[in-house]
């Protein structure tokens, strides 16, 4: 059973990977920021995957948009963009991970 759900996370990861790598930079990798930020959105997608870590992946992109806050305030305003985006990505991610059961529980009617 480990084994099988261990797979499903890796194939999950290599396929996403390059989707989410063309949606960022159009497989154009002009800096370390345009391959990090793919990572870690793929890495997301596997652990929304997971019910147990859901609820640190949403801390974690709460975390990532105050870092944004703190860092326009000292204006330095590439790091702050690193960080909302991600937090943003990051964000969305974990909200579509906990959309299948809001649906099922009937909070969001059905389209």
């Amino acid at each position: 059973m480990k084994t099988n759900k261990l797979l499903i996370f890796i194939l999950v990861y290599i396929v996403s990977l390059p989707i989410f790598i063309w949606l960022e930079s159009g497989f154009v990798i002009r800096s370390m920021a345009d391959f990090i930020k793919p990572l870690l959105f793929s890495l997301s997608l596997v652990i929304s995957l997971s019910d147990f870590y859901r609820k640190y992946l949403l801390i974690t992109s709460l975390t990532f948009l105050g870092l944004m806050v703190v860092f326009y305030l000292f204006w330095k305003i590439d790091i702050a963009n690193f960080f909302g985006s991600v937090g943003i990505g990051i964000l969305t991610i974990s909200f579509l991970g906990y959309f299948p059961k809001l649906l099922k529980n009937g909070f969001v009617e059905k389209l």
